[in-house]
């Protein structure tokens, strides 16, 4: 599901709030359910479902309820894929994503409507990114910034459970007032339509939803995403680029008449304009990184959201640890390494010994029937980089 286009967060609860855009809301105002949860008022529809504020009679806590919409609910795949959303978010735990509860189901009293599966999630009380644009415009580098981190932390988070998002966008940006003279809080909504990152399964029945659209949202998906294509870590990040793109420049980086022409201005058109062409005063990092992100293919782009972050500071994102294979194996070659040394360096020593042991038998009677003194060790085993007693005198074994 969307994120709410225009909730009204903070406001006083509504009276009766039984209506959204789209026609009558599933709950009304004072409607229990499940004997615990009451819902205060109707917040958004999207295109999956319908959000609500809720009061957790239980734990005496405001919390948001996610439903799917009355018509959709009668489609498995769209129950599997709501449940699914649920699986994954609660994968991924960070403070820049929106946390979910837990998964319940509502059964009216008999003779009403079937049964409605509804989730709980942390009730966000802020605007999305998408309005606060609408409202302020393009943004400085300097308010950009902790934004841009913020989201780069949440996608490197989910990335790294494993979890690719698959429709981030501006609508699915919260900022949230985090007080005087500080950065908003931003936290990362909607994961229905996330799925694990090598999943063939999730991406066989995700090439098209119940309502018969492409999965995700058309002026931000990937080439690959367009095409049907894997889809990998890479797809969000040309997503966050264009979200970048956008908010530093008011526009986004393509566009055409209708959403689908814009997407395939991706896959066959040309590069899209340098923001700085846009905005002079750009530093030059920042259009860089931010044209990394559009690449075409993506082997282009960045390995990791957090390496965004970094290349919008100029700097160098650190090292990723080794893996413990690779240091046990680098362990082990100093190891032999040094146990080959000392190997060698008896036996050097033994070589060098027995020289100086057969030189000093000279003049004892000893010597042999040549009365020859010279030591009988070949030159080929003489050990380089030592000096060996010949005949009484000392040569180098490089000699």
């Amino acid at each position: 599901m969307e994120s709410p286009r225009d909730p009204a967060p903070g406001g006083p609860p509504e009276a009766d709030a039984t209506r959204s855009a789209h026609g009558v809301a599933t709950f009304r105002a004072g409607d229990l359910l499940c004997d615990r949860f009451r819902v205060v008022r109707f917040i958004a529809r999207g295109g999956m479902g319908e959000l609500y504020e809720a009061e957790d009679l239980t734990l005496g806590e405001r919390v948001a309820l996610k439903t799917i919409r009355p018509e959709i609910a009668v489609h498995e795949r769209a129950n599997q894929r709501f449940r699914r959303e649920v699986q994954l978010a609660r994968k991924v735990t960070h403070p820049n994503i929106c946390r979910i509860f837990d998964l319940f189901e509502h059964r009216p009293p008999e003779g009403t409507a079937g049964a409605v599966s509804f989730v709980t999630m942390e009730l966000l009380q802020g605007k999305t990114l998408s309005q606060h644009l609408r409202e302020h415009g393009p943004l400085s580098v300097e308010a950009a910034r902790p934004i841009v981190q913020q989201m780069a932390a949440a996608l490197s988070a989910a990335h790294a459970a494993d979890v690719i998002h698959r429709d981030f966008k501006t609508n699915n940006v919260m900022l949230l007032d985090a007080g005087l003279s500080r950065p908003p809080r931003v936290v990362v909504t909607d994961f229905g339509l996330a799925h694990l990152v090598g999943d063939a399964s999730s991406m066989a029945d995700g090439g098209i939803t119940v309502t018969g659209d492409i999965p995700g949202t058309p002026e931000y998906m990937s080439p690959e995403q367009i095409e049907g294509g894997v889809l990998t870590p890479a797809s969000d990040i040309y997503a966050l680029g264009i979200v970048i793109y956008e908010m530093v420049t008011g526009r986004r980086p393509f566009a055409a008449d209708t959403p689908i022409a814009t997407a395939l201005q991706r896959v066959v058109g040309p590069a899209p304009t340098s923001p700085r062409e846009l905005k002079p005063e750009l530093p030059e990092e920042w259009d860089h990184a931010i044209m990394r992100c559009l690449a075409r293919y993506p082997d282009g782009r960045f390995r990791d959201a957090s390496d965004v972050a970094h290349a919008l500071d100029g700097t160098r994102p650190s090292r990723p640890p080794q893996s413990r294979l690779v240091i046990a194996a680098a362990v082990a070659l100093l190891v032999v390494m040094g146990a080959g040394a000392l190997l060698w360096r008896g036996r050097s020593t033994s070589l060098a010994t027995t020289i100086r042991s057969r030189s000093n038998d000279c003049g004892t009677g000893r010597e042999g029937p040549t009365g020859s003194c010279r030591a009988r060790v070949p030159e080929s085993r003489w050990p380089r980089g030592r000096a060996v007693v010949i005949d009484g005198a000392v040569r180098n074994a490089d000699d």
